[in-house]
């Protein structure tokens, strides 16, 4: 897992949505394209893989 912008997403998440907050502080990306790319996230995003039992 890779955690990004404190979130564990897929460590298959290309390097553009890893870098979309730094990009976007550097002024390398516009915000419309950061919202984008922070958009596209979610298809990486981890999930419990069950959930909570009774104890």
């Amino acid at each position: 897992m890779v955690l990004v912008d404190g979130t564990w997403y897929s460590p298959g998440m290309p390097e553009s949505l890893i870098d979309a907050t730094l990009d976007f502080r550097k002024g390398v990306v516009d915000e419309a394209t950061h919202t984008a790319r922070i958009e596209e996230r979610r298809n990486y995003l981890m999930r419990p893989k069950a959930r909570p039992d009774a104890d």
